[in-house]
């Protein structure tokens, strides 16, 4: 291929750097970095619909009742 080798092995290399870092991100997805998911902000607002639930359901609410 000539010249139009190094040209070509560096889109190959650029693609599969941009494979791994896909992987790396995907690998360990919980964090504090900026694009981490929140994690704690899901958990919290599975606490308060709970609390919620509960709360109806000991006052008597009877939308609550399984």
């Amino acid at each position: 291929m000539g010249w139009w080798t190094i040209p070509v092995i560096t889109l190959v290399c650029f693609t599969l750097y941009g494979i791994e870092g896909i992987g790396e991100e995907l690998e360990d997805p919980f964090g504090y970095d900026k694009n981490d998911i929140r994690i704690d902000a899901i958990i919290e607002d599975c606490r308060e619909e709970v609390m919620v639930l509960l709360e109806s359901w000991k006052k008597g609410g009877e939308e609550y009742y399984l």
